[in-house]
């Protein structure tokens, strides 16, 4: 009887326990972006020509976009899964309503 309720008392008391609200909601995720073309430079710098070539990217690849920077006159975007750059130029949501890649996204 003893061991019953020393067990019972914990577990109630837990049933009763209400959740915190979290007040920092989840953060924004990378976007998922494509290519228009295919031969699109993913660069280790932001910057026409800038770094070295990490990847060349293909209108079938689908890469995460975490954050934009300017260099030169240009928004470029940083795909954090391969470590480098891409000209916001190249890049597309792939979806027609919102053409964007960059939309609601912060600077690096």
């Amino acid at each position: 009887m003893k061991l019953t309720l020393a067990l019972l008392v914990p577990f109630s008391l837990t049933a009763l326990a209400t959740p915190l609200s979290n007040p920092n909601p989840f953060e924004k995720r990378d976007n998922w972006c494509v290519v228009a073309s295919n031969g699109v430079d993913c660069r280790s710098k932001p910057g026409v020509g800038a770094g070295n070539l990490v990847r060349d990217i293909k209108t079938s690849d689908r890469f995460g976009v975490a954050c934009t920077k300017k260099v030169g006159g240009r928004t470029w975007d940083w795909v954090p899964g391969w470590g480098c750059w891409v000209s916001a130029r190249d890049t597309r949501t792939g979806d027609a309503a919102h053409n964007e890649c960059e939309s609601g996204l912060h600077d690096c």
